[in-house]
């Protein structure tokens, strides 16, 4: 069977969130908002921070109260967040129980998470059928978008 024609039998999607989903990124979520703020000499409360976790990395600085510089800040954070990204990887448990849904199923990502940072996370699996990024919609979760461009 071609894979073509492969893809179009399986009837079933499965659409996953990154973080706190498929890998668990907190510490390095952490260590580069505890950089950022040590570089720019300003607070940034990760407990705050974490209460936002989902939305668009700009919509969570901003209500962590954070009114300025918001792009030099998220500049600093993906810089340091992509130093340390190689240890973010998806368990062997659940790496072998998504290679099961994948026989059957599309699988699907939808990530606040920037497209870089994505990439560089899943780029050692081929097990998603589409990947869509907070650099991929106009409005970010919750917004339905990213599940659209999916479907």
């Amino acid at each position: 069977m071609n894979l073509t024609l492969d893809l179009f039998m399986k009837d079933n999607l499965i659409i996953f969130d990154l973080d706190g989903v498929l890998v668990n990124s907190k510490n390095n979520m952490k260590n580069s908002l505890n950089f950022t703020a040590k570089k720019l000499k300003i607070k940034l409360n990760f407990k705050k921070y974490l209460k936002f976790l989902g939305l668009p990395f700009e919509q969570i600085i901003i209500k962590i109260g954070v009114k300025k510089n918001i792009a030099l800040i998220k500049k600093i954070y993906e810089e340091a967040s992509i130093r340390k990204i190689g240890n973010i990887k998806i368990k062997k448990k659940d790496l072998r129980d998504l290679k099961k849904l994948k026989k059957n199923s599309h699988l699907a990502v939808f990530t606040s998470k920037s497209k870089k940072r994505t990439k560089l996370i899943l780029k050692r699996y081929s097990l998603f059928d589409c990947v869509i990024s907070a650099d991929d919609v106009n409005h970010g979760k919750p917004n339905p978008e990213g599940v659209f461009k999916i479907l």
